[in-house]
């Protein structure tokens, strides 16, 4: 129960136990198994709901992205059952061939390789099959750790492949293949193949360990001398700086988002910060479906301004007093076209429409035209709805914001940066201007500054009231 409110991987530690129990023919120990974990989970869930006034279990979040094509574009849909086969194929691969054998001391292509795969998998149900015929009690933890990596590998997204996510097995992988062979090889000549084996992998890894203390030892020391930037670019550095001056400068009463808090919390001991993980998007077809019913409902127009993205500036200079009548904006990249999409009254349809025949641009007073006219071809094609960016601040009450350039890849400033926190401050200052102020920044113009925002909610005061107001 711990383990499963701990991590949602915990989950895996009530499932391997009672798979165990059934392997073993013990069900009553299966069905003590199960109350046990319930006569704890329904009363603190109970007391959740009561005290605390949450209604939910804790990982429906996480459970839904799990099931996402890509987490952080929800128009691709959900995956199919061939999907999660081909994730989980891809992730054996990337995971067991290329990050377990270099952890473990070997220097493999970062590619890694189906047969080196097949034959880890080969080893695995050679070490279940010796420990279930000759050390039953170590059965156990071969079926943790086997249920623990296939649910690691089916809900995992295959492009965050980071060597952390197989790396906490490592110990235990070792010593239960360990075990198998000194089973397997026990009374005869070769037992001692058990014990060269563990000297090997002792001698690969510790000769690694010693090839990146010579590497950090110079950085270590200096962050032990007091220096708690040290070895950090310049993107963090300035990130860590405007946390530490948030926490210095502003009252514990308000709220700060970012995108990476737990860092934050810990270089400002103890400062708690909102994160910012995901940006809003929305699907497409669902945009254009609520626009629809909208306007049978209320009878309400509609306009819709296809802008070029060579002229987004100066077409959103000129449109700027209807934005307040904005909807929402579909990022057409296969065209490489925005679509801002709007409902306004009678008085400003006119008005916007000579406005953008002066501008020669494209629009559409036809929304079943226009939604004929956008065909997804990019995978990085996306909706928004700047109101819900905005409910998502105010629902949480957030006050201050950091923006930072936060590196995607952390050894190139030119491969791009993290851009979550960039999306939700462009799309809110197009429809609600003036909401966020810059009160502190770290770091010059062109060297990866950060900034402390002020979320002024009182400049846009009726419009805020209105989303308030929304259910």
């Amino acid at each position: 129960f711990l383990l499963s409110i701990t991590r949602n991987i915990g989950w895996a530690s009530i499932i391997s136990i009672v798979l165990f129990f059934i392997i073993d023919r013990r069900w009553k120990e299966a069905g003590y198994s199960i109350l046990s974990m319930l006569v704890f989970y329904f009363p603190y869930n109970l007391y959740k709901i009561t005290v605390w006034n949450i209604h939910k279990a804790g990982f429906e979040g996480q459970f839904k992205a799990i099931f996402m094509k890509n987490p952080y574009n929800a128009h691709l849909g959900y995956e199919t059952f061939n999907g999660f086969v081909d994730r989980f194929l891809v992730n054996s691969k990337q995971y067991l061939s290329y990050h377990l054998v270099n952890i473990l001391g070997f220097n493999i292509d970062n590619n890694g390789s189906t047969l080196l795969t097949v034959l880890i998998y080969f080893a695995f149900f050679y070490t279940l099959v010796i420990l279930w015929k000759k050390k039953r009690e170590l059965l156990f933890p071969v079926i943790y750790i086997g249920i623990a990596i296939a649910v690691t590998f089916i809900t995992q997204q295959t492009f965050w492949n980071q060597e952390r996510l197989i790396l906490i097995y490592v110990p235990i992988i070792v010593i239960l293949f360990s075990a198998a062979l000194y089973e397997h090889f026990k009374g005869s000549k070769y037992s001692i193949i058990a014990l060269l084996f563990l000297v090997l992998i002792i001698i690969l890894s510790f000769s690694r360990t010693i090839k990146y203390y010579k590497q950090y030892k110079p950085l270590q020391e200096s962050i032990l001398s007091g220096n708690k930037y040290a070895g950090l670019t310049p993107d963090w550095q300035h990130f860590l700086q405007v946390a530490e001056y948030a926490k210095n400068n502003l009252p514990d009463s308000v709220n700060i988002a970012c995108r990476k808090p737990g860092i934050a919390f810990v270089y400002t001991q103890g400062r708690e910060f909102i994160g910012i993980y995901k940006f809003l998007d929305a699907n497409i077809d669902s945009v254009f479906n609520q626009l629809n019913k909208e306007m049978q409902e209320y009878n309400r127009k509609f306009f819709a301004l296809e802008i070029p993205q060579s002229q987004q500036i100066k077409s959103y200079y000129n449109f700027y007093p209807y934005f307040p009548y904005l909807r929402a904006f579909v990022n057409n990249y296969s065209t490489k076209t925005i679509y801002s999409l709007f409902i306004p009254d009678s008085a400003s349809l006119e008005n916007m429409s000579k406005l953008a025949q002066t501008q020669n641009l494209v629009y559409y007073t036809d929304i079943q035209k226009l939604r004929k006219q956008i065909i997804i071809k990019d995978k990085n094609d996306y909706a928004v709805y700047p109101d819900t960016l905005m409910k998502f601040f105010l629902d949480r009450n957030i006050d201050y914001v950091i923006l930072a350039r936060l590196r995607k890849i952390p050894t190139s400033k030119n491969a791009g940066f993290i851009t979550t926190i960039q999306r939700y401050i462009n799309f809110m200052e197009l429809k609600y201007p003036g909401t966020f102020q810059i009160i502190y920044q770290a770091g010059e113009n062109n060297n990866e500054p950060a900034y402390l925002l002020k979320v002024n909610y009182r400049k846009n005061e009726h419009l805020v009231k209105q989303i308030q107001n929304q259910k």
